[in-house]
């Protein structure tokens, strides 16, 4: 795999950056290609991990949560 690369079910390998350089607005794309929408980002103290309030569609119905993730997580965005 090259550096900035995962690879997702459903999809194979695919292109993706830290998970530190997301960005309010952005898309990721997880596996079978289920899609989030980043509502806000906080980041902890020491800088390692990151909390993110995400929007997604289910079933047509609109829902949120909170994902916890390490910052120097390979995510592919959309």
């Amino acid at each position: 795999m090259k550096k900035h690369t995962t690879r997702l079910q459903g999809m194979g390998i695919c292109e993706g950056i830290q998970a530190k350089d997301l960005k309010v607005g952005d898309v990721t794309i997880w596996n079978n290609g289920f899609e989030e929408t980043i509502l806000s980002i906080e980041m902890s103290k020491t800088g390692k991990t990151m909390k993110c309030n995400v929007g997604y569609n289910f079933m047509g119905e609109a829902k949120t949560a909170e994902r916890k993730m390490m910052s120097a997580r390979i995510v592919v965005v959309k």
